[in-house]
């Protein structure tokens, strides 16, 4: 997650907002690939949407707690 600026979530959770709300799967899936390439996280057994919402809820788990 460190490697995700606040800018970057922000991006991803309005995205993901607007995304999710219009069931935009395409956008999901490519936001989901973009997340994976930044990250370097190698392999998610997970939906795109609950992968992404993971990626969001421990952003905040670890910002909370740095």
């Amino acid at each position: 997650m460190i490697k995700l600026s606040d800018n970057d979530i922000r991006i991803i959770k309005e995205t993901y907002k607007t995304a999710s709300k219009f069931n935009d799967y395409k956008t999901l899936i490519k936001l989901r690939s973009k997340i994976l390439e930044v990250t370097e996280i190698k392999s998610v057994h997970k939906s795109d949407k609950d992968f992404i919402s993971i990626v969001l809820k421990d952003y905040n788990y670890y910002t909370q707690h740095m």
